[in-house]
């Protein structure tokens, strides 16, 4: 369809959205953006399985020990989605992580002894947190054999870091870095440590012959600054080498309950030399900790809050309203959000009594509700109104451990297997989607993933060929190298999803933790789609706040927000919606607007607005038949003339 003015006549692509909160983009870029197979690939894919059966090839796939995919025999009893066969679910993890490689892994150039140095970025801010580097060596290890430039990012990934020590300790990394290199934070964040270290013995089992690294090497140095960092009495996370262990309010008994990563503390006492013990230490007092919240704090519910303090008592509560990063850091919010993940994970690979117990409680709390919302009090109040698939996705792993579960699991699926919001979201959406089409190995069980070789290899020979290289965004200076740098991560923000025939959910994180969400709710409705029925402030000082807001946000200290009309006519958004009736709610506290019909496609009224005056945020909600909710993001950059995703 074509936008006409006074001016100018340029061709847009149209999002077409039915009920099932399904997108397609219609134009060329976004067809090769979501990793539509060409010609060229499809014969590529044909070449390497003629391959796989002439010459025998079983094992592994250039150098990859286990590429994807790996179809993991998770040990514990569970489920995975089964509205689509294990080959879709598999082509899901690797469209996605299309997306998210080329929508945040660029190129930071090149270190002093001229090594390729990747960085991951977050929205907008081209700002590199270290926990973004981490899910980024976490997530390029699972995709080799998928990605054929894997192991040259993962190592790229690590030249970033290791180009970044923490002034207070060089085994760890500075917690943010600014888009033109220059540190924003001095001292480290505990959780991004943690994973960068989890990444580099993924490394050493991916690729046991080596790289530029030495990966176990590299991972004992990383242990012996996540050791330090680790309380010497509570054997419980700190949250970064900042924090002193008898400090205060912040010491070794006031952990980020996301931090309790039970499959690293498992991974780090088989591989730490000479410390199994402390990190078994870690892995039983941090179970005994999330017993303490579930039990005291959140009997009906089991949500954690997003900080923990324990009490004169020796148990622990939730903290306090603004003990780090702001108003919910006693709630279920997004730092705690990602706990049903990470607990979740292990829990499938061990089969550890504890572990399923804790999920599967959150499980069977998050499939009473009625919607999966963004956030949450303890006793299950919800927090934010609207729909983010930083909720929904770790979410949708712990229903994987209840067997009764399947509708619930399907449905949360299908919420997140293909919804596009905004780095900190898509980044544990795409950790998500690795444990959620049974694909999450870990390093201390590798042996007992069953491997497909056929399907990795020819899988393999549809890996973008292009290196993270390609996207460099342009360096922005304004950072502020403290931590209450939103380290707000998302995008568009989608309809909450209802969980009984329906679910609905939201999402959002900040660099200084503390989240600020300026979202307007948007439910969305999730009914089973019937074409599916089938074969799942850091700093030194204590003002270190590493604020996750939610989803809409860049990291700005003011909202974000457009003119719909910088020129006559100039922008128009139209939306095509199996509906009667749609409005749009810009947020800046205007009234939901009415949307006119333009046209119809493919059987749908195509709604079609414009402004010559609002201003709006950089998320809008747009209402549908009064009750249904899509919320769309404007792009961080003029790829189109389309303000929308």
């Amino acid at each position: 369809h074509t936008r006409i003015s006074n001016r100018v006549a340029t061709t847009v692509p149209i999002v077409t959205v039915d009920l099932t909160v399904r997108a397609y983009v219609l134009d060329t870029e976004s067809r090769r953006e979501m990793g539509l197979v060409t010609r060229r690939s499809s014969l590529a894919v044909v070449c390497a399985i003629v391959a796989v059966y002439v010459f025998g090839i079983c094992a592994q796939v250039d150098g990859q020990a286990f590429p994807f995919p790996q179809h993991v025999a998770y040990s514990a009893p569970h489920i995975l989605p089964n509205s689509f066969s294990q080959s879709v679910l598999d082509g899901h993890a690797r469209t996605f992580y299309d997306y998210w490689k080329s929508s945040y892994v660029g190129s930071a150039g090149t270190n002093s002894n001229g090594k390729q140095m990747y960085r991951v970025y977050k929205d907008g801010s081209h700002t590199t947190v270290s926990e973004g580097q981490g899910y980024g060596m976490i997530i390029t290890a699972y995709m080799a054999g998928y990605d054929a430039n894997a192991q040259a990012q993962f190592d790229g990934l690590y030249y970033f870091v290791k180009q970044y020590p923490s002034d207070l300790n060089a085994n760890n990394m500075k917690w943010s870095i600014n888009g033109d290199g220059t540190p924003a934070g001095t001292n480290s964040a505990w959780d991004g440590d943690a994973d960068i270290t989890y990444g580099l013995l993924l490394a050493a089992k991916q690729w046991p012959a080596g790289g530029q690294f030495n990966y176990l090497a590299e991972a004992q140095l990383r242990l012996d600054g996540m050791k330090a960092t680790t309380g010497p009495d509570s054997y419980l996370p700190m949250l970064g080498d900042w924090v002193k262990p008898a400090g205060s309010p912040q010491n070794q008994y006031t952990p980020r309950t996301s931090d309790f990563m039970y499959g690293h503390f498992q991974a780090y006492a088989q591989f730490h030399a000479g410390q199994s013990q402390f990190w078994t230490n870690a892995l039983v007092n941090s179970k005994s900790a999330v017993n303490q919240l579930q039990t005291n704090s959140a009997p009906s519910t089991g949500l954690l809050p997003d900080f923990a303090i324990r009490s004169s008592s020796n148990v622990f509560g939730p903290a306090y309203s603004g003990f780090l990063e702001g108003g919910n850091d006693g709630n279920y919010y997004y730092n705690a959000g990602r706990v049903p993940f990470r607990i979740g994970a292990y829990a499938l690979n061990s089969n550890d009594a504890t572990a399923i117990q804790q999920v599967t409680k959150i499980a069977s709390w998050i499939r009473s509700q009625n919607s999966i919302q963004s956030g949450y009090t303890l006793s299950g109040s919800v927090i934010g109104g609207y729909f983010s698939t930083f909720f929904a996705a770790p979410f949708a792993v712990s229903a994987m451990l209840d067997t009764t579960a399947q509708v619930f699991l399907n449905l949360a699926y299908g919420q997140v297997y293909n919804i596009h919001q905004a780095y900190y979201e898509d980044s544990v959406n795409m950790l998500s989607l690795i444990v959620l089409t049974g694909n999450w190995w870990q390093p201390t069980n590798a042996n007992t993933t069953t491997s497909n070789a056929a399907s990795a290899s020819a899988s393999r020979s549809k890996s973008p060929s292009r290196s993270p290289a390609s996207k460099s965004p342009s360096p922005s200076t304004s950072k502020s190298p403290s931590r209450s740098a939103s380290k707000s991560k998302s995008s568009s923000v989608t309809p909450s999803v209802s969980t009984t025939p329906s679910i609905s959910a939201s999402k959002s994180k900040t660099p200084s933790r503390s989240k600020s969400n300026s979202v307007s709710p948007s439910p969305r409705s999730l009914s089973p789609s019937p074409s599916h029925s089938a074969s799942k402030s850091k700093s030194p000082s204590k003002s270190r706040s590493r604020s996750r807001s939610p989803s809409p946000l860049p990291p700005s200290p003011s909202p974000s927000v457009f003119n719909w009309a910088e020129n006559v006519n100039a922008y128009w958004v139209g939306i095509a919606f199996n509906a009667t009736s749609v409005s749009i709610d810009c947020g800046q506290g205007y009234q939901a607007m009415t949307v006119n019909t333009g046209w119809q496609i493919n059987g749908a009224n195509v709604w079609v607005w414009q402004s010559s005056s609002v201003q709006c945020q950089r998320v809008v909600n747009f209402q549908v038949d009064s009750t249904q909710y899509l919320g769309v993001t404007r792009p961080g950059s003029t790829k189109r003339n389309l303000l929308i995703n």
